[in-house]
């Protein structure tokens, strides 16, 4: 069966990758300003479980239940796409050490980066291949690593949970529901209380429940994000989560459960609804087309930070620290012209690879 396209979908995604991007710039907030609601309300609490809700958009009970299906469909489409953009940054480590786009005097990880023997070269590829990889500039994957394992682990207890109830009707459901809710509340807990943390592992139970979620919302529930109100809403309880308590998965510091359940909800019907109403104008389609490149702009805005301030330092003899990974900023204007270069540079990347694409394709 052919797949349908549905723009509205990658409008979502474009929104949610730009927040990304914007909060990667270290920007300086004046000091009035409560910088952790205010980077709460512009992404950071919401961009990651906006993203793991729409991946279930398009997920079948059928082939979620077949975990031989998912393991290589998951695999091609994100573990493989991953090491296309992982190899090369670790290939080119040592060069941006010895070029000044890395400094040896600063800390990723808690180690200093130092250059790579060849020894560690075998020893970083494994990493990078088995889930652990670690190198700077490609540092947003984690999020791939998290979406794949959790495809699959999500996938396996399916077919366990098919297995005992034999079905895939309202008891698979059920019992799916309360396994993700309960293993995500014992991520929480190893992580928030007892301070037991597995990195790419302790968000995987969370990430399993929001694609299970965003699938019951889409296909079961049928929501057509198509109603003002329940937009306006959710708008206000977004914001309101927001401003109470912030909700960050990647250090997996959210509430609770319920609480990540909330955030996810709530952005999910408010940036449907406003992506539906705007999928025809300029607007749409431009948002769309980012959204539909997130993946290059995920692997490739750090370097384009990287690549924008080594510029701007040679022509304007500046001293903005490239080699950090979140270029730190004062200037309101430095903070939207590196957000647009963030977001630029891995389209033009992306639009010049499609071109020699199709046209090795056709000259086959």
């Amino acid at each position: 069966m052919k797949k349908v396209y549905n723009i509205w979908v990658d409008i979502m995604k474009g929104i949610a990758i730009i927040a990304v991007v914007l909060l990667h710039v270290d920007y300086i907030y004046p000091e009035d300003i409560n910088k952790a609601v205010l980077i709460s309300i512009l992404g950071d609490s919401w961009h990651m479980p906006l993203f793991y809700m729409i991946a279930g958009f398009f997920v079948s009970r059928e082939r979620l239940t077949d975990p031989v299906f998912m393991v290589k469909n998951k695999f091609r489409k994100l573990h493989l796409r991953l090491l296309y953009y992982y190899v090369p940054f670790l290939l080119l480590h040592n060069v941006f050490l010895i070029t000044g786009f890395y400094n040896g005097e600063t800390e990723y990880g808690g180690k200093q980066m130092i250059l790579y023997t060849f020894t560690d070269y075998i020893q970083k590829f494994l990493e990078v291949f088995f889930f652990m990889g670690r190198e700077p500039y490609a540092s947003p994957l984690w999020f791939v690593y998290v979406l794949f394992e959790a495809f699959i682990s999500l996938s396996i207890l399916s077919w366990i949970v098919k297995r005992i109830t034999g079905e895939t009707g309202f008891r698979w459901e059920i019992t799916m529901s309360v396994t993700l809710i309960l293993t995500s509340s014992i991520s929480y807990s190893l992580t928030n209380i007892f301070d037991i943390t597995i990195p790419r592992i302790s968000n995987v139970p969370p990430a399993a429940w929001l694609i299970f979620l965003g699938m019951i919302l889409k296909n079961r529930i049928k929501l057509n994000f198509d109603n003002k109100y329940l937009a306006t809403a959710s708008l206000a309880m977004l914001i309101t989560v927001c401003y109470i308590k912030k909700c960050c998965m990647m250090t997996n510091d959210y509430h609770d459960i319920v609480h990540i359940t909330f955030i996810a909800i709530t952005a999910t019907y408010f940036f449907a609804y406003i992506a539906r109403k705007i999928e025809q104008n300029i607007i749409g389609k431009t948002l769309a087309y980012i959204g539909h490149h997130s993946f290059e702009i995920m692997s490739l805005h750090l370097i384009s930070f990287a690549i924008f301030a080594w510029t701007y330092n040679q022509l304007f003899s500046a001293t903005l620290p490239f080699y950090k990974l979140g270029i730190k900023t004062d200037s309101l204007f430095l903070f939207m012209v590196l957000t647009l270069a963030g977001v630029t540079f891995p389209l033009g990347f992306a639009s010049i690879y499609d071109t020699l694409r199709k046209t090795l394709r056709n000259n086959d």
